[in-house]
């Protein structure tokens, strides 16, 4: 199913036939001037990409930090990574939290459409 227009913005999803109970899965991609933005065919838990979809609008229009911006994309991953996933502390945990870095967490829709390569 195709919810947009795709030569503007859509999305398409389908459920698979055997969709695992609660998991849902199915395929999902963006649509973006008629280019394709996902590996449609690798498939995803439709469950999960809703939970990501639901945060990605919560947050929309609240993804800038002039602090963060200005590092280099090497130290910005290091420290977004380590505040947001780390297993060790951080001298920038509470930073974090009191900023809510989880903002820029868009990490499992990005592994969706990008066919598992994170970054």
């Amino acid at each position: 199913m195709i919810v947009g227009d795709r030569s503007f913005f859509a999305v398409e999803f389908e459920l698979d036939q055997e969709y695992g109970s609660d998991w849902l899965f199915g395929k999902f991609c963006y649509w973006i001037r008629d280019r394709r933005l996902g590996d449609y065919e690798l498939g995803a838990s439709l469950r999960d990409v809703l939970f990501s979809l639901d945060t990605l609008v919560q947050d929309n229009g609240n993804r800038t930090h002039l602090d963060l911006f200005g590092l280099t994309r090497s130290d910005l991953f290091t420290r977004l990574d380590g505040a947001l996933f780390g297993y060790e502390p951080s001298q920038y945990d509470d930073v974090a939290v009191k900023e809510s870095w989880a903002r820029f967490n868009v990490g499992y829709l990005w592994m969706c459409l990008m066919g598992g390569n994170y970054i």
